[in-house]
């Protein structure tokens, strides 16, 4: 007998499914507090929830994004988005983003999905290297992206502006062979 894998977009506490225009209102909701919004940077503002269906709308047109919604598989309640972008087949390379509503900090969501989205970049989507950038000062978010494997590679001196002080990024890659499985 062996053992029946998880669903390639399953992970241990996340599910990431197609984003659906039902889930506008509360996925905007999530996204537009100011917390979230600065670990992004280049958001620095809500939105309408018709910026956020124009999003959408703007990612099921192009071959080079592909984005889902977080939920918990607890509950099945979205929790965040998460996506790779800048897909290069060629070179087998995306840029890996994420977010995570303000009231889901802390409970290892943003770990499970960045793990289960590399694994399927890696295994589903034929990837070699999915690369992303974090300010410096978002401890939390460096810690977690090791977690999963990510190495630093290098800093961006000023690249974002919070605050009113400049601030560093950090560029951190992936390897597939490098995946660290829960």
């Amino acid at each position: 007998m062996y053992e029946q894998a998880a669903p390639p977009l399953e992970g241990e506490l996340v599910r990431l499914r197609a984003y659906e225009r039902a889930d506008a209102e509360t996925m905007n909701e999530l996204f537009s507090d100011p917390d979230v919004l600065r670990g992004i940077g280049s958001v620095r503002f809500p939105q309408a929830v018709a910026g956020f269906r124009e999003f959408l709308d703007r990612v099921r047109g192009t071959t080079t994004t592909t984005a889902f919604a977080i939920e918990t598989l607890s509950d099945r309640s979205p929790v965040g988005g998460c996506g790779l972008e800048d897909i290069q087949s060629a070179v087998r390379t995306a840029t890996f983003g994420i977010w995570i509503g303000k009231p889901h900090w802390g409970r290892g969501f943003a770990t499970d999905a960045t793990r289960t989205l590399c694994r399927f970049g890696f295994r589903y989507m034929n990837l070699h290297r999915i690369e992303l950038n974090v300010f410096a000062w978002n401890a939390a978010a460096v810690r977690a992206y090791e977690k999963v494997g990510f190495r630093r590679e290098g800093t961006r001196r000023h690249d974002g502006f919070d605050g009113g002080v400049h601030t560093d990024s950090y560029v951190m890659g992936l390897l597939d062979e490098e995946l660290a499985e829960a």
